[in-house]
């Protein structure tokens, strides 16, 4: 076991120059997991494309017990919470570092800064789909569409999920920053739909907020 110090010691010595900093760092579930979410501080880290601002942050997890291993990943996930640490687990990443709890553990960290230029080329490569998403023209026809076949992996499409595809189609005009041209759009409208709407929007904002934010 590594207490809650130890790991935030380990963590800022494995950082120490390489132009990272902890953006957030903390436990939950009665402290039983820890979390620290890193600003890597380069120019790939945060980029514009179109009018939409993108970070990029590599995220430390683990559990104090050790029954899970410590994961370090890429992720656009800054982890504040128990809802944000599980998404980013979910997450698929081209860029995973998993070390299982061992009395070699510090020496293996301190190989960090090699972890940290290996995640440089796998955002780079998530900056290039973003600016293809951004060239790729597209209606709201053909969103909605999209947005179905994504819905119903190839089933047949229910009234609830013509329903969201519908409206996944109106915040790819009218969402917040969508403007309907480009693939980009569509991906922000479905981000939009899920952080704001699946769980019950302005109905039960209470309701939809715990989902989005808290878990």
């Amino acid at each position: 076991v590594i207490p809650n110090a130890r790991f935030f010691e380990l963590v800022k010595d494995a950082l120490n120059g390489t132009g990272a900093e902890i953006q957030s760092i903390g436990t939950f579930g009665g402290r039983a997991k820890r979390y620290a979410t890193v600003k890597i501080g380069s120019d790939w880290e945060k980029f514009q494309i179109g009018k939409r601002e993108f970070q990029n942050f590599l995220n430390i997890q683990d559990a104090v017990d050790g029954t899970m291993p410590l994961i370090a990943k890429g992720s656009n996930t800054c982890v504040v919470c128990s809802n944000t640490f599980n998404m980013s687990l979910g997450e698929s990443s081209d860029f995973k570092l998993s070390l299982r709890h061992t009395k070699n553990m510090d020496d293996r960290l301190a190989n960090f800064e090699k972890a940290i230029d290996a995640y440089a080329g796998t955002t780079a490569l998530f900056k290039r789909l973003l600016e293809n998403a951004e060239s790729l023209p597209m209606t709201q026809d053909r969103s909605q569409c999209i947005a179905l076949g994504f819905l119903t992996k190839g089933e047949e499409a229910s009234t609830r999920a013509k329903n969201q595809a519908n409206r996944i189609g109106e915040l790819f005009v009218t969402g917040k920053g969508q403007e309907g041209r480009t693939a980009l759009d569509l991906i922000s409208a479905v981000t939009d739909y899920y952080t704001h709407e699946s769980s019950g929007g302005d109905e039960k904002p209470w309701r939809q907020l715990t989902s989005s934010e808290m878990g």
